[in-house]
This record gives C-alpha cells, sequence and structure tokens, in this order.
C-alpha cells in the first residue's frame, strides 16, 4: 500500500536492510553489514560502515572474476566452516566508482550521488550457499597512510567479537532479550571463522593491485578468472 508521494527506493532498502534482516534473525541466521563474492576457496565478505568502499571493491572483484553473493547484508548460518547465503544481487556504488569501473546503466532507484547496478549476467553471480572463507573489516584510508595499497591483520578474541559486533544489522534494534542470541552468534564466528582488518587505500589507481592480492589470498576466482577483467586497473 504505497502512499501517494512516498520514496520507492527508501521503501525498497528499508525492507532490504532492516526488515529481511529480522525475518533472518528469527529464523537462526546472523545478518551483517558488508558485500560478499564467492571465490575458488569460498565466500569472502567485507564488513564496514557506509563510505568505506566494501561495495566497490565486491563490484571490481566481480569484474575481475569473482561470482558477486551479496551487497549491503552478509547472512551467515552457524557452522564449521560457516555458510553464507546468496543475497540481494544489485550494487549500489557512488558514480564516480561506477565510472571507473565502467558499470553497466544502472537499474530503477538512483540518487545524484549513488545508482544502483543490478544487470549482472547469470555466471557473475552466486545463487547458491558458500563456505565462509574469511571474514575483512574493511577500513578505507587516504593514501599515503599506509606503505602498501592494503594491509591486512588478523583479529582473534575480544577483537574479533567486537568487530563483528560493530557491523551487526539491526543489533541495536533488537536489544532486549534478543542482545544475549545475537552476542552468542558473534562470538560463536569470530571462534570458528578467520576474520581480518583489511585496511584499503583509497586510490582507484591502486584497486587493480588490491584485487589481485586479495585473488592470491584466496585461490583466484575459478572459472571465471580469465573471462573478466577489471577495467580502469594499472595492474
Amino acid at each position: 500500500h504505497r502512499p501517494e508521494g512516498a520514496d520507492l527506493e527508501a521503501g525498497r532498502l528499508d525492507v532490504l536492510r532492516r526488515v529481511i534482516a529480522l525475518a533472518l534473525h528469527a529464523s537462526g541466521w546472523l545478518s551483517l553489514h558488508g558485500s560478499a563474492v564467492a571465490m575458488a576457496d569460498g565466500a569472502v565478505a567485507f564488513l564496514a560502515p557506509k563510505g568505506n568502499g566494501k561495495s566497490t571493491l565486491a563490484f571490481a572483484l566481480m569484474r575481475a572474476g569473482a561470482a558477486l553473493m551479496t551487497d549491503d547484508t552478509v547472512v551467515i548460518g552457524k557452522g564449521a566452516p560457516a555458510t553464507v547465503r546468496p543475497g540481494v544481487q544489485s550494487v549500489r556504488l557512488f558514480k564516480d566508482s561506477a565510472a571507473w569501473l565502467s558499470a553497466p546503466a544502472p537499474i530503477a532507484g538512483t540518487s545524484d550521488v549513488k545508482a544502483t547496478f543490478g544487470q549482472l549476467s547469470d555466471d557473475a553471480r552466486r545463487l547458491t550457499r558458500a563456505p565462509l572463507a574469511a571474514l575483512y573489516l574493511l577500513e578505507s584510508v587516504p593514501a599515503g597512510t599506509i606503505a602498501d595499497p592494503l594491509e591486512r591483520t588478523r583479529l582473534e578474541g575480544p577483537e574479533a567479537v567486537f568487530g563483528l559486533l560493530g557491523q551487526t544489522k539491526i543489533g541495536a534494534l533488537l536489544g532486549g532479550t534478543e542482545a544475549p542470541t545475537v552476542f552468542a552468534s558473534d562470538v560463536a564466528l569470530a571462534e570458528d571463522s578467520p576474520i581480518y582488518k583489511l585496511r584499503v587505500t583509497r586510490d582507484y589507481e591502486r584497486l587493480g593491485t588490491v584485487v589481485e592480492r586479495i585473488m592470491g589470498w584466496h585461490g583466484g576466482v575459478g572459472e571465471r578468472a580469465t573471462a573478466n577483467t577489471l577495467e580502469g586497473s594499472t595492474a
């Protein structure tokens, strides 16, 4: 029931970000704020607040041959290894990122700053669950902050748990009796899965190197590795 003058895109984002996350929580799944791609070793997820480039990095990896699993919400099931579910396979990119990555024409629901891209070929998407290979707490840093284009540090114990808690979808909204459930899910995930802090230089010219290094960490991208290349990269 859409009221006159309602913003359709705002309603869509509310359903995708909060309503679905609440339903998945009720079904025993953990929803984290991030984007994920499937690579040879399994699902690789990037978690971060808005503006740190998780969607851009996921899209760049997809253009280089990985399969996009989800954007904005990463849904994880318990287990050793944990399992990542496929999710919303459209990506919201800042327009400068979209231009650099030669993204296709955006689908409906765009703004002056960001646009949504969802016209992906079948082989560019993963529609089945995948074992979790790694979770990265992503931080975009200004050029010159770190010596290399990216810096990876393994997190364990409380540092890993609280890093996950900070990117748990609707954790603050749940509260009350559900807070221990969310906390227990994050603890279990931190105990059973490799979690890293990943600092990436905010520089499109270095993005190709970042993508190449991440692919090397996770066994490449399998059959799609030679099918696509990252456009606009100097690597």
